[in-house]
């Protein structure tokens, strides 16, 4: 009888006054469980795509001590993603391809191209920013290592843009670096049994300032022959000169200048927009000069979206947001690795096509410029 009465009074509350407050209990639960399960799912992943080939890769973490390409020693913290070799298969030869992070930043920003182009046969090693390596003994290259990109006042802007250029020829001498280290002393990366480094034929991929530092590598070494540009302003030499090696560049929705902001009264926001014109009007000459010159605008997007990160939930809630003129995490993603494993495959392995071969309905936020600043 007890039981019975629990039941009973059970089902009174649940058809009685409380039954509006129970189910509205019972959908908020089930929201949050839904919330928690695409948190863990989507959100909290580094890499918004599970999109791979077909090799297993291994992940070392290292510092090296970097051979004398500059007059003073120095090392460099790196992570090594390295293709699995086939079993019982005999010695591979896989393309390097160095990660440079950008102003200020971590090689953890670059984990996502390191996996997925070593799952496709190239063996990736990215590193930090210069501002993490050690102090300089030449004051005005320490200067240039241990400052940030600023734009906040005149004199702030006009600081940047004079040590900017020697800190982009800082980074590139630590690519070269790493190409001669690597090419001298491959054994130092510890690869997998059947692994080798092939160094004749490079390729440097760089977000943000570090597409200026893999520009200015790509001056100084000929064994540089593919350089990609993931939204990043250029300096130094590389800013007044046609690349030496083919150009793949990305530019994010914010890349491209705001006229009003050109001259208006905040000068973060002025200077950025300037320096958006400069870039542009480069690129398009830079299309202009070289034939496999490929300059790409992925509409909607942010800066960050083409950096890897554990803040993916970020760039979700902006596309929440934005929605639906702004594309998803894991469509940049995709963008990024097709187009980048076509480069590299083209240029490196000398196979395929620059770009991907699909349709441009597979890539609707994408667009590709040419030879004029703006269309």
């Amino acid at each position: 009888m007890l039981q019975d009465t629990n039941v009973n009074r059970a089902a009174q509350l649940i058809n009685g006054p409380y039954r509006e407050v129970l189910l509205l209990g019972g959908m908020t639960i089930g929201a949050l469980v839904a919330i928690v399960t695409w948190l863990a799912l989507f959100a909290w992943r580094p890499c918004p795509t599970a999109q791979g080939g077909p090799r297993r890769v291994e992940r070392q973490s290292l510092m090296l001590e970097l051979n004398a390409s500059v007059t003073e020693r120095r090392s460099a913290r790196m992570d090594v993603w390295a293709p699995s070799p086939v079993a019982g298969a005999a010695p591979e030869q896989f393309p390097l391809v160095l990660y440079m992070a950008g102003w200020g930043m971590g090689r953890e920003v670059g984990q996502c191209e390191g996996k997925f182009l070593a799952s496709h046969g190239f063996l990736v090693v990215a590193t930090d920013d210069v501002m993490a390596d050690q102090a300089y003994a030449d004051p005005l290259d320490e200067a240039a290592r241990a400052s940030w990109l600023d734009l906040s006042s005149d004199a702030a802007y006009e600081q940047t843009m004079t040590l900017a250029p020697r800190r982009a020829l800082l980074a590139a001498r630590k690519l070269t670096s790493m190409i001669d280290t690597l090419a001298q002393s491959p054994g130092l990366l510890r690869l997998p049994q059947g692994v080798r480094v092939a160094t004749d034929r490079v390729g440097i991929v760089g977000f943000s300032f570090g597409g200026a530092a893999a520009a200015e590598a790509a001056i100084l070494d000929k064994r540089i022959v593919a350089i990609a540009n993931l939204d990043g302003w250029l300096f130094g030499a590389a800013a007044d000169a046609v690349l030496p090696a083919p150009y793949l560049v990305f530019n994010s929705g914010e890349s491209l200048p705001d006229p009003a902001a050109l001259d208006g009264h905040d000068r973060e926001a002025r200077y950025n927009a300037r320096l958006n014109l400069a870039e542009q009007h480069r690129q398009a000459t830079q299309v202009a000069q070289r034939a496999d010159a490929i300059r790409l605008l992925v509409a909607g997007s942010q800066h960050g979206d083409f950096q890897s990160g554990s803040a993916q939930w970020r760039r979700w809630l902006g596309y929440l947001k934005h929605w639906p003129h702004r594309p998803t995490p894991t469509q940049v993603r995709r963008i990024l690795n097709d187009h980048l494993l076509a480069f590299f495959t083209a240029h490196l392995k000398l196979e395929g096509s620059p770009i991907p071969e699909k349709s441009p309905e597979a890539y609707p936020h994408l667009r590709r410029l040419g030879a004029r600043p703006f269309e």
